[in-house]
């Protein structure tokens, strides 16, 4: 049975080869059913020979016959060398003598690999491209196959442009070669949908749920540009805390350390800010702030070196002057302007522009006729025609009005303005002789893109103090506090400034609510004592805190008051200080020159006594007049002469013909027509004896006239000084200014000589350290220190103290006419020569503008 099976087995595939070779000739006679009907019947009884399928995938691919199919050509070739492989070793070696062998078989699959990659590639369509991936697995063109499909997949993303589309193209195909492409577009399209409203709110959402964006820094900028832009400490420090690692941050780091630096010293920076993260550039910056650099000519260039004469910053056409002693420099090289920091690193560079100011780390330049703002971290606002700065946002002209924006460029108010200033941290702002007031917090939501409705306008405003703002409209008064809290809304009334807060008078009704919440009939106070009437019922305070209930009071003079209850009065010089008044005594308060009250007269029928401010009765002789000079000391005025007492009633000076105050202890005194003066609590006396009144030079020293010439004395009456000079000044450390015969000369009181003489005039230059002058003798500018004495001799043309506080240097010039030539020698503070630098005129003009003859 076995030999029989095997047999016809063989015979089947003997028989299928000629069937195969006899389908194969009928299909090049174009017989194309006979060859399918013959393949069919054969391929139903014969299941093992790779021939019959070889063929029928080489009919299916005839275009002729009307049933050609690609893929039922593919089919079959891939069935015949799926039976190959399977075949025995003696069915194997058949095949191929009959022609089939497996070389034969790929042939023909590759050429129908490539007939369908063909078809594919002229459709160019993902789902093509797909189904020839799925189905030719091993094709040779597969790894073309995938790549044109991955690219017509983007394709097909980019025309839809969608986040779901690149959503799926990413997702889909990771190791496509345009990924990255469509990641970015992916990522950009995220990006602007996400922040599409440009609140800060999406910015952060955006941050917090994208942390790998490549949109991470605009979007954290962004935040940057909103929260900072309020310019305060607490917005710049939570923006830092709260991304401490960008690069925003370390802008915004430099903006606080400029802040810092208007009201402190560079140095302190760090300890004031200890959680600060300080970048390198920015630590540069701090250690260089008081660092000099002074230009020198090089012949054909300038250099800017420091002290040591180490160059920082080379090559450069031209340095701004007005920068030289700042903590920056504005500088022209051979391609371009720059604003430069001491380390030589630039933060702004332009083809041009002239340098305006600065203030506060903002760098105020003019550039093409515009204003541009430039801050020392690297950010740029523009500013119209003109702008300023107003706290803590930027002011900017634009066709004659003037609008606001943040010192991150975020427009807030429009330029439809006649002017805007700051008062009080207040913004005001004018238009039409109309003034509207805002605080800074108004202006927030602009900041986030929301608009801000401005209305409330005022035809006039005034501080009555520093937190009180009156305004006015339209014959209507308001009361607002220095945030512009209203106080006291607009009304037919009128507002007032109180000892303590402020009074609203309106149809004779009285309202202070510092005093009472209820409103009053009437109301007084002086510095002490404040009274008010409700109805019929009275109130007394002192400093609007201790409440008095008396029947009646008055105030009097300005801290003492009288209050009665029942038949009993009483006066009160303070809440604890108090004494009984009989009825039939009267209580005058006498005025000093500063309307203040320290003695009272108490006039009982013809019989007068004085009183202090102490409630002291004092024993005096009968006077006409009390002339009060301070709480310590009065004149008295009797019949025959004037007298001078303190406040105890203490006899100081007798028969005098008048007394003033030099200061609170020191008493100008006139007698027979010559002044003196008096110190009774230190016991100095100077005889009345000099034709003008004694004037104070300095502790213990006095200016003193004989009626043409002034002289000097001390508190003992020496002369330090004779009667010889025409003006007489102080200056320190016992060195004395004196004029004579038009020319100023240099005493030293503590060696009893003249230092300097025949000074035609002289000027104070100040930096750290001791006191110092500019003068000129003859021709020639010197410097004469008050500890080191003269320091330059007047042999210059000019001299200029530069350089920073720390290091300070003097610039000296000689200017040689002949050859114009301008000599510069460099000098330390004790007046040793550093080194020297020739400019000639054009070098001079360029760097200094005129000739400092």
């Amino acid at each position: 049975m076995r030999i029989f099976l095997a047999g016809s087995i063989l015979l089947f595939s003997v028989a299928s080869f000629g069937q195969a070779r006899r389908a194969l000739s009928l299909i090049e006679k174009q017989k194309y059913e006979t060859a399918f009907d013959l393949l069919s019947n054969v391929l139903a009884k014969d299941t093992t020979s790779a021939s019959i399928p070889f063929v029928l995938a080489k009919l299916y691919l005839v275009q002729d016959w009307p049933q050609h199919q690609l893929d039922s050509a593919y089919y079959f070739s891939v069935r015949s060398l799926f039976k190959y492989d399977r075949l025995g070793e003696k069915d194997l070696n058949r095949h191929i003598k009959e022609g089939f062998g497996k070389t034969r078989l790929l042939t023909l699959k590759k050429h129908i690999d490539s007939l369908a990659f063909e078809v594919v590639k002229q459709r160019r369509t993902e789902i093509d491209y797909q189904k020839f991936i799925d189905s030719h697995t091993d094709a040779a063109e597969l790894d073309s196959a995938i790549y044109l499909r991955n690219e017509q997949a983007y394709l097909t993303a980019s025309s839809i442009n969608t986040l779901v589309s690149y959503k799926r193209f990413l997702d889909k195909y990771p190791k496509a070669v345009d990924w990255d492409k469509a990641d970015a577009k992916y990522q950009k399209i995220l990006y602007k949908e996400s922040t599409k409203s440009g609140r800060l709110n999406t910015y952060k959402t955006f941050v917090d749920s994208h942390p790998s964006s490549p949109y991470l820094k605009d979007a954290i900028r962004h935040i940057y540009d909103i929260e900072v832009g309020r310019n305060t400490v607490k917005s710049i420090l939570d923006f830092v805390e709260q991304y401490p690692n960008s690069q925003a941050s370390v802008k915004a780091v430099s903006l606080l350390y400029h802040k810092h630096l208007a009201q402190e010293n560079a140095h302190s920076f760090a300890d004031k800010y200890p959680k600060i993260n300080i970048g390198d550039s920015l630590k540069q910056v701090i250690k260089n702030q008081e660092k000099t650099l002074l230009p020198v000519w090089r012949g054909s260039y300038f250099q800017m070196i420091d002290l040591t004469q180490k160059v920082i910053i080379d090559s450069l056409i031209s340095v701004e002057e007005k920068t030289i002693d700042k903590d920056f420099l504005a500088v022209k090289t051979q391609r371009r302007y720059a604003l430069v920091s001491k380390t030589g690193e630039p933060f702004y560079k332009s083809k041009s522009f002239s340098f305006v100011g600065e203030e506060q780390g903002f760098v105020f330049l003019i550039k093409k006729g515009k204003t541009i703002i430039v801050h020392k971290n690297g950010d740029v606002v523009s500013g119209g025609n003109k702008a300023n700065l107003v706290e803590p946002f930027i002011s900017y002209k634009s066709n004659g009005k003037w609008g606001l924006k943040s010192i991150t460029n975020i427009d807030l108010l429009a330029p439809n303005y006649d002017s805007i200033w700051t008062e009080n941290n207040l913004i005001f702002l004018s238009l039409k002789d109309k003034v509207s007031i805002l605080t800074e917090e108004t202006l927030y939501p602009a900041l986030d893109g929301k608009i801000v409705d401005i209305e409330t306008k005022f035809d006039e405003y005034e501080w009555l103090t520093d937190s009180l703002l009156w305004v006015e409209s339209g014959g209507k008064e308001g009361l607002f506090s220095e945030q512009l809290e209203e106080l006291a809304p607009l009304g037919k009334h009128q507002i007032d400034i109180a000892k303590k807060g402020w009074s609203i008078v309106k149809k004779g009704v009285v309202s202070i609510p510092a005093f009472s919440d209820q409103s009053l009939t009437q109301f007084n106070e002086n510095d002490e004592w404040q009274i008010g009437y409700i109805k019929d019922s009275l109130i007394v305070k002192h400093h609007y805190n201790q409440l008095f209930s008396p029947t009646s009071a008055s105030l009097l003079g300005s801290s003492a008051i009288i209050m009665h209850w029942a038949d009993s009065g009483y006066m009160y010089l303070t809440d604890t200080l108090k004494f009984f008044k009989p009825t039939n005594y009267e209580v005058k308060p006498l005025l000093n020159q500063d309307t203040k009250v320290y003695y009272y007269e108490v006039i009982e029928g013809k019989k007068k006594r004085l009183m202090n401010s102490l409630g002291q009765k004092l024993n005096l002789p009968n006077y006409k007049k009390i002339i009060p000079l301070n709480k310590s000391f009065f004149q008295l005025e009797t019949s025959k002469a004037k007298q001078l007492y303190t406040s105890s009633g203490e006899l100081i000076l007798d028969k005098i013909e008048g007394a003033a105050l030099i200061d609170n202890s020191t008493i100008s005194i006139l007698k027979d027509q010559h002044f003196g003066l008096i110190q009774p609590y230190d016991s100095i006396y100077i005889e009345p004896i000099y034709s003008r009144k004694i004037s104070a030079l300095a502790d213990s020293l006095w200016v003193v006239s004989d009626g043409n010439n002034y002289g000097v004395i001390n508190s003992k009456s020496d002369t330090l000084l004779p009667f010889f000079y025409a003006e007489i000044n102080y200056w320190i450390n016992g060195l004395l200014f004196v004029k004579s015969d038009l020319k100023w000369n240099i005493y030293d009181l503590k060696i009893s000589k003249f230092v300097e003489s025949g000074i035609v005039s002289y000027s104070s230059i100040t930096r750290k350290g001791s006191p110092k002058i500019s003068f000129q003798k003859g021709v020639g500018i010197g410097v004469f220190d008050s500890e080191k004495g003269l320091v330059l001799k007047p042999t210059f043309t000019a001299i200029n103290l530069e350089g920073t506080t720390e290091e300070p240097y003097y610039r000296a010039e000689k200017y040689v006419e002949e050859a114009g030539l301008h000599i510069m020698l460099y000098y330390d503070m004790a007046g040793k020569q550093l080194f020297q630098n020739i400019l000639n005129e054009a070098a001079f003009s360029s760097l200094y503008g005129t000739s400092e003859e």
